[in-house]
């Protein structure tokens, strides 16, 4: 979303929504809790009842008042899953802090906007978010708010997140430990091993089951490090919360770029050749418009509306110009933008180091959905997996090496694989991604890996029902990677 003033005109309800206070998924299976099913409604209906029940949580004031010892007045605060505003953007704001916040529930925006009115509030779904100019934050603020997501999605937010930060900025989630809340409350989790049935304000909802060392192992993999943690225990029943374990965490971002992670040790490798994705990419629904912007501007790209750029297997190509039917092109001598395979690294003898010259290409994201499909298979097979920032890491450290000193990583939109005419989904998902594993017809191995595939993909799927997604794609987010060259340098060698 660029530009979040007019979020709510372009885009209208959300679906898919996202927190423990846009509350995706409810199932009925508790005495006295009835189901509800549109996330929006059922938060506008809270409204200020769920204020009022948190507003009283201390473990959650005193997370605060240790984030508002380490900013200073001014700072820019991004609220993830705002509600009504209180206590968190109220606390903020009253210290001098420059607040956003964003929420599903047209309701609690319009109560938070009237509570907290120094705070800018918009109504939107967290995961379409964009801040405005790319801007980046002194701090982020999610309590309770990513926990009803899939995995696949936490760990999208968790990088989303980071990427948002500034260098040195900080993270405050506040989660609920669910390794302990079966004990808490008796219910199992779902199947999957995904969900936990949790009661909640006279509704059972259902909950990631993550337990405090995966969400900082996620943490330290978006480059951001746990600075402060805290345990506690809260209860409302007179406000319908049952007793849940809290936990609260202050995290810092590092200086590593989110978008090139993870940055955790891992098997990662490259027995899943990128060449492999070849098939599979030539899919992607992609997202041109936001790629046109971010090269609008570049050498030889100052005009995407006259053909100047076209995409195809997912390469770019420069084309000349059209103007009034024929070709334009830029005589500027010395001035050059480059295009890199995006299924290989730079190397050295590709490059042309002119002053003023641009490069970019285009990797997975770090929370790629089809990625992680595809490596959570290549995983029990004991295969290799993929690394979504390895080319990305390789590309900026031989681009700075030859005089490219600014190196920038950009997010696409929501890039995906459209399954929408499909009358057999997974199976054909199956067939798509089987070409991804180098197996003949004939290797009795490929029929093991296609019921592994069907496996991943029915979660997958199942996951997105759960949430309110769209059950007839699959994401294939990416990054994109411009470096400029601002002065003379090493020249390439031959």
């Amino acid at each position: 979303m660029a530009n979040l003033d007019d979020s709510e005109a372009r885009n209208g309800p959300l679906p898919d929504a996202v927190s423990h206070k846009e509350s995706s998924t409810f199932t009925n299976g508790h005495s006295g809790c009835h189901e509800a099913t549109d996330p929006e409604k059922l938060f506008d209906s809270l409204n200020q009842t769920y204020s009022d029940a948190y507003e009283s949580n201390a473990a959650q004031v005193q997370c605060i008042q240790k984030l508002l010892s380490m900013l200073s007045p001014g700072s820019r605060v991004l609220d993830v899953g705002s509600g009504t505003g209180l206590p968190v953007a109220s606390m903020l704001t009253d210290a001098g802090i420059a607040v956003t916040g964003i929420d599903i529930s047209s309701a609690m925006i319009d109560v938070a906007r009237a509570k907290v009115p120094s705070a800018n509030f918009h109504r939107c779904n967290m995961r379409h978010y964009r801040p405005p100019n790319d801007e980046k934050y002194d701090a982020i603020v999610a309590i309770f708010s990513i926990i009803n997501l899939p995995t696949s999605a936490i760990r999208e937010m968790a990088f989303k997140m980071a990427h948002w930060l500034k260098p040195g900025g900080l993270l405050v989630l506040g989660t609920i430990d669910f390794t302990d809340v079966d004990q808490a409350e008796g219910w199992p989790a779902d199947p999957y091993g995904e969900w936990l049935n949790h009661h909640f304000m006279g509704q059972v909802i259902k909950d990631n089951v993550f337990g405090v060392g995966q969400w900082i192992s996620l943490l330290r993999s978006a480059d951001i490090a746990l600075v402060d943690a805290q345990g506690s225990v809260f209860a409302a029943e007179d406000k319908g919360i049952v007793v849940e374990p809290e936990c609260f965490f202050i995290g810092r971002k590092g200086e590593k770029e989110s978008l090139m992670g993870p940055f955790c040790p891992s098997n990662a490798g490259m027995g899943l050749s990128q060449y492999m994705l070849n098939e599979i990419e030539q899919q992607i629904i992609a997202d041109r418009d936001e790629l046109a912007r971010l090269l609008n501007g570049l050498p030889d790209v100052a005009d995407i509306s006259k053909g100047r750029i076209r995409i195809k297997n997912n390469e770019i190509f420069i084309l000349p110009g059209v103007e009034n039917g024929a070709p334009h092109h830029n005589h500027t001598q010395h001035v050059s933008t480059q295009v890199l395979d995006t299924n290989e690294a730079p190397k050295s003898h590709h490059l042309q180091h002119h002053p003023g010259s641009s490069v970019f290409m285009i990797r997975p994201a770090p929370f790629n959905d089809v990625v992680t499909i595809l490596n959570n298979v290549a995983s029990i097979i004991s295969h290799s997996t993929l690394h979504a920032g390895t080319d990305l890491q390789a590309a900026v450290a031989q681009l700075q090496s030859t005089g490219y000193t600014d190196c920038r990583t950009h997010l696409l939109g929501d890039e995906y694989i459209d399954f929408s005419s499909s009358k057999y989904v997974t199976e054909d998902a199956i067939k798509l991604f089987i070409q991804a594993f180098p197996v003949d017809q004939q290797n009795p191995r490929r029929e093991t890996i296609m019921l592994l595939l069907k496996a991943q993909l029915e979660k997958y799927f199942a996951n997105q029902k759960h949430c309110g997604g769209h059950t007839d794609r699959i994401g294939f987010q990416r990054v994109v990677l411009i470096a400029r060259r601002e002065g003379p340098g090493v020249q390439a060698t031959p």
